[in-house]
């Protein structure tokens, strides 16, 4: 069930599966805990990952079990925090970065990363990566390369914007 505004849901839930007890040992139960959103993708906020299944089968059912939600993988809670694209550093490549891009109409954008090198207010260089078709979870493996000279990286700043080709 999806509870609406509120930071601290409660759910008296209960789901059954049908599992042989033989098979309880191997087996895992996965609770997701997500953001409603009507218009996008629901967002993962955590997540319990319940291990040995026969361990809590013989506590009965009235013995409640409890375990922290475990951090999920939401955009604020990536990498370098929310809107913050952690890149290349002192000739260091960056590895995998994600970027979630938010988009509330029809049909899906067309979009692509651009890159503008910056010093002084002015567009020094600017690069862009393909436009990929159709998707709110576009997957680039592009390199956007800046030759800096070594005096002038203090004195330069990167702008990188998600842009729809539409």
């Amino acid at each position: 069930q999806v509870h609406r505004k509120t930071l601290n849901p409660v759910w008296d839930e209960t789901f059954t599966f049908g599992v042989p007890f033989g098979d309880l040992p191997a087996r895992r139960l996965h609770f997701g805990v997500y953001d409603f959103d009507r218009f996008s993708r629901h967002d993962l906020i955590g997540q319990v990952v319940l291990d040995n299944l026969l361990e809590a089968a013989e506590r009965g059912p009235d013995v409640p079990i409890w375990r922290d939600i475990l951090e999920g993988s939401g955009v604020s809670h990536r990498p370098g925090g929310p809107g913050n694209l952690p890149g290349a550093h002192r000739g260091v490549p960056a590895t995998r970065h994600e970027l979630t891009i938010a988009h509330h109409c029809s049909p899906p954008p067309d979009p692509y990363v651009k890159a503008s090198l910056m010093a002084e207010g002015r567009r020094l260089k600017k690069r862009k990566t393909s436009i990929k078709k159709n998707t709110l979870n576009p997957s680039y493996n592009e390199a956007l390369v800046f030759d800096v000279p070594h005096e002038s990286v203090h004195h330069v700043s990167l702008t990188i914007a998600v842009v729809d080709y539409d």
